[in-house]
């Protein structure tokens, strides 16, 4: 639309993009998104997802995180899948693909977007009518099916959900993200919260929660952090430390 047409790189946060790639990557978005995806942010990748983003296009099933919950088997569907989709409406990072290999572009980028439909789905499957036997074999088949469906970082998402029924009052809910989302301890605090929204959209309310910290103000502080100051401050840091140990091969 219009207004997207004239978005330049600074309204998005990235100005060192090149004016004739900008577009470029907006319609990479869209192609994966969908038309009314909209944009909404462009970033430099940090060091660390550097470090992943290489690796991964080496190997696609590296920096995947895969966890298994239980949960009880009365909890409602319908209002679990919208706690999901709040927190990922909540945070920037859970909606956003990383894009490279464009005209201008020395590095790749990270693209937040935003849709009016989230893209976020918990498909659910019971399993009550086979054998504890069958169950346990249907189960390492789905597992086998998720870790040989690698993440694409070009068009996300980067987080998958599933659900599985044991007859059993308690349910596995399987939750697949990309380590370059996510760390340890950014899960335990998204943990905390996806708790909390179920909760309260159980009562019909929303979620008392304190507005998070942007992404982009992480990136920035990275940008304009003295590196050379840094530097010194891990040498001085790390002077007395003991020697790396030779482990025989």
């Amino acid at each position: 639309d219009k207004r997207e047409r004239e978005l330049t790189a600074s309204d998005l946060g990235y100005p060192g993009i090149p004016v004739d790639t900008l577009p470029q990557l907006i319609s990479k978005v869209k192609e994966s998104q969908g038309d009314d995806c909209q944009v909404t942010a462009l970033y430099p990748l940090t060091g660390m997802q550097k470090k992943m983003y290489h690796e991964t296009s080496q190997n696609s099933e590296m920096y995947r995180i895969f966890n298994v919950f239980e949960i009880p088997s009365w909890t409602d569907r319908h209002i679990l899948l919208e706690s999901f989709r709040l927190l990922k409406n909540r945070y920037d990072i859970l909606r956003t693909v990383f894009l490279a290999d464009f005209e201008g572009l020395t590095q790749p980028v990270q693209a937040v977007y935003q849709q009016s439909q989230p893209d976020l789905s918990i498909p659910y499957e019971d399993i009550t009518h086979l054998t504890p036997s069958e169950q346990k074999q249907r189960i390492e088949q789905l597992k086998q099916e998720e870790f040989a469906n690698a993440f694409d970082l070009s068009s996300g998402p980067l987080m998958r959900l599933r659900r599985i029924h044991t007859g059993k009052r308690m349910d596995q809910l399987w939750w697949t993200i990309h380590h370059i989302v996510i760390d340890g301890w950014c899960q335990g605090i998204i943990l905390h919260e996806l708790t909390e929204i179920y909760n309260a959209r159980a009562l019909g309310e929303l979620p008392p929660l304190e507005s998070p910290i942007a992404y982009r103000s992480y990136i920035d502080w990275l940008v304009e952090k003295n590196r050379e100051e840094t530097l010194q401050y891990w040498k001085k840091y790390l002077l007395h430390s003991p020697p790396v140990s030779s482990l025989a091969s």
